[in-house]
């Protein structure tokens, strides 16, 4: 089980393997902030400039998993996003009306999706797992408006751990897509003047991480039994590792754990509303302070 040492040792041992890749190599810290910001989030943003190791982390970080078709059961894909994509027919595919039948996108979201509904059923005879976290890596994210495309997704990202029933346009099974709360997605984006902004609608409900040039090639210590993680985690375990709920964070908060992140969040909030001469105040959404609070906890 992932608690206490074991846990510290988990992350290590991830950092480890991404490390062994033997491309952008990353410390502790940022392994344990990127394990901890994907399972709390439905969408993680990978921000930085072409070249700093966007797509080669998340990759080696899927590896490091072993929710790679090469390790485990292919609970990851690398989707490419083209330009032009403009709704989710674009994602996932789209209705017939002539055939009354779905036809799938080129991208493998949906016969991945159905693949994880099969596998409660018969789980021996499926390439998914549905027990293990699965990861789909959007990659250069923003080559096309994200909330567009994304619409679908977008609307449940506060609800993502209940699982969801995506309609795609039917009652039928072949028309619905049903979506284990062990769904997670990674967006890599580039800030140049050739790809789309964000929206603040998208921002509120992700978690942003940026990646620079820094040197991060500090090694992995202090690994407890590395073949304790000879393959993929559970995604119960992981949850219960590095997300939590409404009723643990609210007695977090009452019993003053969180309360030096209070301090530091409300300088923040004070500095962000002052009133400074044609500068519009900024404010945080409750959303995003429960994010940042869960996150804290953890």
């Amino acid at each position: 089980n992932l608690v206490g040492e074991t846990r510290n040792s988990y992350i290590s041992s991830i950092q480890a393997e991404i490390n062994n890749a033997g491309e952008r190599e990353i410390g502790y810290n940022e392994t344990a902030n990127l394990i901890v910001s994907v399972m709390q989030n439905y969408l993680t943003i990978f921000n930085g400039m072409p070249g700093v190791g966007k797509t080669s982390t998340v990759n080696n970080f899927a590896n490091a998993l072993k929710i790679n078709a090469s390790n485990n059961k292919g609970n990851f894909l690398n989707v490419a996003v083209a330009r032009g994509w403009t709704s989710s027919k674009d994602l996932l595919g789209n209705k017939n009306a002539i055939r009354l039948n779905y036809e799938e996108g080129r991208t493998g979201i949906y016969h991945m999706l159905k693949a994880l509904e099969k596998c409660k059923i018969d789980p021996e005879n499926n390439k998914v797992n549905h027990e293990m976290l699965s990861l789909i890596l959007l990659d250069e994210a923003n080559l096309s408006p994200m909330e567009h495309y994304w619409s679908d997704f977008l609307s449940i990202c506060d609800t993502f751990q209940n699982g969801k029933t995506l309609n795609l346009g039917g009652r039928e099974k072949k028309f619905t897509l049903e979506l284990p709360p062990s769904l997670r997605f990674i967006a890599t984006i580039n800030t140049d003047a050739t790809v789309e902004p964000l929206s603040d609608r998208l921002l509120d409900r992700a978690s942003v991480i940026t990646l620079g040039y820094e040197d991060n090639s500090n090694k992995a210590s202090n690994i407890i039994e590395t073949q304790l993680f000879g393959g993929a985690i559970p995604y119960l375990e992981l949850v219960e590792a590095f997300m939590i709920d409404q009723s643990k964070l609210n007695k977090a908060i009452e019993g003053g754990k969180l309360s030096s992140e209070f301090h530091i969040m409300n300088e923040i909030q004070s500095k962000l509303k002052m009133d400074i001469p044609n500068t519009p105040s900024i404010f945080i959404s409750p959303r995003k302070q429960k994010a940042i609070y869960s996150y804290c906890a953890v």
